[in-house]
C-alpha cells in the first residue's frame, strides 16, 4: 500500500505539522488521538511523533491520547498514521475503559500542561564579584 505520500526524510516538526493540517476538526472541539505505527517506526522516534503531535495545532484540544502503538501495522513499513475522533463525554468514558487484549493501547488522559514558573533575576540569585 502506497500510503498518503511519500516523502524524503524532513524534520519531525514538518511532518507533524503536514499530517495536522489535513486533519479536519472544528477549531473548539475536543479530541481523541489515535497514534498507530505502521511497523518499522522505533519507539523513540515514535515517542517524538506523540510528542510533536501534542505540541501542535491540535495539542491542546486532545484530551485522550491512544498510542503511540502498533494497532494496524505491515511488515517493516515504515511510517506512521494519525486518526482524530471529536469527543463527547460518552466517548470519552468509553475509551478509558480497561480493556482485556493486551495489543490494544491503553488510553491517557493528556493533562493540560503546566503554567510556567517564573525565573529569579539572576543577579538576586547568585552573589558574585566580577573578576577585575
Amino acid at each position: 500500500e502506497k500510503g498518503v505520500e511519500r516523502r524524503a526524510m524532513e524534520p519531525v516538526e514538518d511532518i507533524v505539522r503536514r499530517v495536522v493540517e489535513r486533519i479536519a476538526v472544528g477549531d473548539d472541539q475536543q479530541i481523541a488521538v489515535l497514534l498507530n505505527n505502521l511497523g518499522a517506526v522505533p519507539p523513540m522516534e515514535m515517542d517524538l511523533i506523540a510528542n510533536q503531535v501534542l505540541s501542535s495545532s491540535i495539542g491542546r484540544r486532545t484530551k485522550v491520547l491512544l498510542g503511540p502503538a502498533h494497532v494496524m501495522t505491515s511488515l517493516q513499513m515504515n511510517g506512521f498514521s494519525l486518526s482524530v475522533l471529536p469527543l463527547t463525554d460518552h466517548w470519552k468514558d468509553l475509551l478509558l475503559q480497561p480493556v482485556d487484549p493486551t495489543s490494544w493501547p491503553r488510553a491517557v488522559e493528556v493533562p493540560a500542561p503546566p503554567a510556567p514558573l517564573p525565573l529569579p533575576d539572576l543577579p538576586d540569585t547568585f552573589r558574585f564579584d566580577p573578576s577585575g
